[in-house]
Parts: structure tokens; C-alpha cells; sequence
């Protein structure tokens, strides 16, 4: 698969929380998403994609950059010596604008970097360039979280984001980010938006009612027995609000179509960040835990010269993002860890990962970091210390236990030698890319062939 011709521009439309298996082009029983179903039915629909974390500042990371999230150590804040999408874009030409409102991806977390124009509604007016008044939303949000009981932290935390600094998604919103596309209208663009209506709290319910949407938003960090009768509503509440954002890109579309931004002449991506839970593991919203209800994500690319088709084959990851944009536009990068969708690859394991504080796993410890490595039908996960030692396993056949209920850790100990070697392997691997992109960007050069490539 390769695209014919070079686009104009790219569309990069990242959706937070959303579950591959609640878009109706995937099959969901609803009718959730049918703008997103046409984009799907122009273009092709990747069916196996994983994100590389199951939350938002380490999956962006991937996302933008090509990298693994824990590569070089943990931190939410986008290091200057990871490669960026924009950077690249801006340095090839094109005029670069994001749009989102969503605090970890902020300019006070570094993802400005590489945008003409960065509207992350954390200052007190668009486009606003002071990073201070940046500073002063997170320290605002944060000052309110430590004032509340900590059950409720993450729900009012959140709900304050999106109605204090939220992404206006309407009209008024997206024509927003279309009148800074105008000013440089014979440019080639790169546009990212990022929608946060399918994130708790769920506030768009039309599938069911007011009163019993705030009663299941309010009581999801209960006890899960408490929850459980919520559920059914809950997942209506998300549905309406994944058929919200699908109702804005179709919005969206129409505009940039009339400006010249349609799929003859422009790429679209569409993803999500990483997905949701309703109780498949106990828990809902989403966690530090890696099973496939919050890794499994969608992915449609569509545009000029892409086929019209699903593509089953391979499993691939939202590492390849980045070098999909790259080739599309005739650029290239290197020490990536993701390669093109448009370039076959060969079987590979599918690797996560994910910091972990010493509330993980009900606090029973203080986890420093967990893998998951896909490889073929069987799926392995490793929880580990600070000090990297192993504290817990767990391997899922997930032909024959999708839902991935029933460990074999014990019952096929000879397997889970090849897995402990994968993911040693990786962070090996992981280390050396830092120690090359690191002196890169110091301006050092390349390593030492005795330190190896990544």
C-alpha cells in the first residue's frame, strides 16, 4: 500500500478513550459513528492496532514521537531529545496547527513543540504564548485535587478540565481552528485535534437520561459491586458521547473540504489514544493495567491513493503514526521505533508498557514498571519493582480467553522464559535508542557501533 500522490496536507484526528470496538465500523451493535464509517469505507480500516500505553501522556508519546514511553526513564513532559512529528512537518514545509484540550498533552507538558499555531485552551485566550498562565491551569487543577477526598480526586479533576478549560465542540470551536488554517492558505498543513468527549465523565448522554448518567459518573470510583448495575447506563452514556465526537469530525470534514482539505488531496488519520473499561477487570475508565479493553484502538487512514479495504493481516501499533505521516508526505526519519503502514512488516511481538505508581494492583506493592509482549495467540504481562524485579506475571491465550480471564503462568512455565527474554530484550533495546537519540540531539553524533542501533 502507498499513496499515489503527495497531499497537500495531513488531518491527524485523535479521539481519547475510545474503544476500537464501540465505532460501528468495527461491528458495534450501535450506530455510534457513521461519519467516521464513510471515512472508514474511502480508505482502510487497520483491525488489529495497539497503543503502546493505556494512558494518554505515555501513548502520546508514542503517537508523536515514534518512541516507547518508558525509553529514557518515566516522565509526562515530551523530552527535547525525542524526535517530534511537527518539528519534522514544519521543517518540510508545512504550516503546522493542534487543537485540544486535554492538560497532559499542554504546552506545559512540551507538545507545543514544532506548531505554528497551538490552541490548548490552558491560557487565559487562544494561541496565547505565555507559558506562566500554563503553569497556572495545572497548578489550579492540582490545588483543587489535593482538596478532595482522594475516591474523587481523579472524576472532579477531570470534569473541572473539561468544563472550565474544554475544547468548545461546536461551531464556534472548530471554526476556531479553521480561521488559523486560512492564514497561510496556500501552504501545505498539518492539523491535529484531539477530542475529549468520550473521556470520563461522560457529559453528551442523549442515549439515556440526565439523572441516571450523573448517578453512574459519579459513582465509578466505587466499589465495583457498587458500579456494577451502572454499567449498562454508563456504557450508553460513553456511546452517545463517542456519536458527539463523531457528529464534530463530520463537522469538521464539510469545512475543510470547502477550504480544499478533502480527502482528494489530504491524509486523515483517525485513532484513539487508548480505550475504556467497564468492569471487564474490575475497573472502568482506565488504568496502568494492560489488557486489550484499554490497548486495542482503532485506526482509518484514508486519502489519496489509499485503498478501500480492512487490513487483518498484522498487528501494528500507534508507534507507526509518525513514519505513516512521514512517507505519506516524502519524508523520513531514523531510530524509530514504528515503521509505515504503507510498507509491509514482518511478525513481530506487539510490546506495552506503562509506569506504575504504588497504588497499582489494590497498592500492594510498589510497582515500578509493567510490560505486555502479543506474540501471535498468547499474551504475556510482567509487573516489576523500581529495582526491575519481577513481582508479577500473567499469560493469556487470547484465541481461545479474549476477554483474558484465565492465567497460564502456571500451567505452561516453559513459555514464560521466551517472554522474561523478549522483554529484556526490549529494554535493552529501548536503552540503546536513548543513548542514540540522546547524543543526537546534544549534537554529539552517533554512538559507538560497539553500543549497537536501536
Amino acid at each position: 500500500m502507498t499513496p499515489v500522490n503527495r497531499p497537500a496536507s495531513v488531518v491527524l484526528i485523535t479521539i481519547d478513550s475510545l474503544r476500537y470496538d464501540h465505532l460501528s465500523c468495527y461491528g458495534y451493535k450501535r450506530q455510534t459513528t457513521p461519519f467516521i464509517d464513510w471515512l472508514c469505507a474511502n480508505g482502510t480500516r487497520f483491525d488489529d492496532v495497539y497503543a503502546t500505553s493505556p494512558m494518554t501522556p505515555g501513548s502520546f508519546k508514542s503517537i508523536m514521537t515514534s518512541t516507547y514511553p518508558l525509553t529514557g526513564g518515566w516522565t509526562p513532559f515530551l523530552e527535547g531529545w525525542r524526535p517530534c512529528l511537527a518539528e519534522m512537518l514544519r521543517s518540510a514545509g508545512y504550516f503546522t496547527v493542534a487543537l485540544h484540550s486535554n492538560p497532559w498533552l499542554s504546552r506545559y507538558y512540551g507538545y507545543d513543540r514544532g506548531f505554528d499555531s497551538f490552541d490548548d485552551y490552558l491560557s487565559a485566550t487562544p494561541r496565547d504564548p505565555q507559558p506562566e498562565r500554563h503553569t497556572m491551569g495545572i497548578s489550579f487543577l492540582n490545588d483543587i485535587r489535593s482538596r478532595l477526598p482522594k475516591n474523587h480526586r481523579s472524576y472532579s479533576v477531570l470534569f473541572l478540565a473539561k468544563w472550565l478549560l474544554g475544547l468548545r465542540q461546536d461551531v464556534d470551536g472548530l471554526r476556531l481552528v479553521l480561521d488559523v488554517a486560512r492564514l497561510n492558505p496556500r501552504q501545505p498543513t498539518f492539523l491535529w485535534l484531539h477530542f475529549m468527549d468520550a473521556h470520563t465523565p461522560y457529559l453528551r448522554h442523549s442515549m439515556s437520561g440526565r439523572l441516571t448518567g450523573s448517578i453512574a459518573n459519579y459513582f465509578m470510583n466505587f466499589h465495583k459491586e457498587m458500579i456494577a448495575p451502572w454499567i449498562p447506563n454508563l456504557i450508553k452514556l460513553y456511546d452517545s458521547a463517542v456519536k458527539q465526537v463523531d457528529r464534530c469530525v463530520a463537522m469538521l470534514y464539510r469545512e475543510l473540504e470547502r477550504l480544499g482539505l478533502g480527502l482528494d488531496n489530504s491524509v486523515y488519520i483517525v485513532t484513539g489514544d487508548h480505550g475504556e473499561e467497564f468492569l471487564e477487570h474490575g475497573k472502568t475508565s482506565h488504568s496502568a493495567r494492560l489488557y486489550n479493553e484499554l490497548l486495542h484502538v482503532p485506526l482509518i487512514l484514508a486519502g489519496p491513493g489509499i485503498p478501500r479495504r480492512s487490513n487483518s493481516g498484522v498487528r501494528r501499533s500507534l508507534l507507526d503514526v509518525l513514519p505513516t505521516i512521514l512517507e505519506s508526505v516524502g519524508s523520513q526519519t531514523s531510530n524509530i521505533a514504528g515503521s509505515s503502514l504503507f510498507t509491509p512488516v514482518t511478525i513481530q511481538p506487539t510490546i506495552c508498557e506503562v509506569a506504575l505508581g504504588p497504588r497499582a494492583l489494590g497498592g500492594a506493592a510498589a510497582y515500578g514498571q509493567a510490560y505486555s509482549v502479543l506474540r501471535s495467540d498468547l499474551k504475556y504481562i510482567v509487573y516489576f519493582d523500581r529495582a526491575r524485579s519481577l513481582v508479577h506475571e500473567e499469560l493469556y491465550d487470547i484465541a481461545e480467553d479474549p476477554a483474558e480471564m484465565v492465567n497460564l503462568c502456571t500451567s505452561k512455565p516453559s513459555v514464560l522464559k521466551t517472554f522474561r527474554n523478549a522483554v529484556s530484550n526490549h529494554i535493552d533495546r529501548e536503552e540503546r535508542r536513548f543513548i542514540t537519540l540522546k547524543l543526537r540531539h546534544s549534537g554529539l553524533g552517533e554512538p559507538p557501533k560497539t553500543v549497537g542501533k536501536g
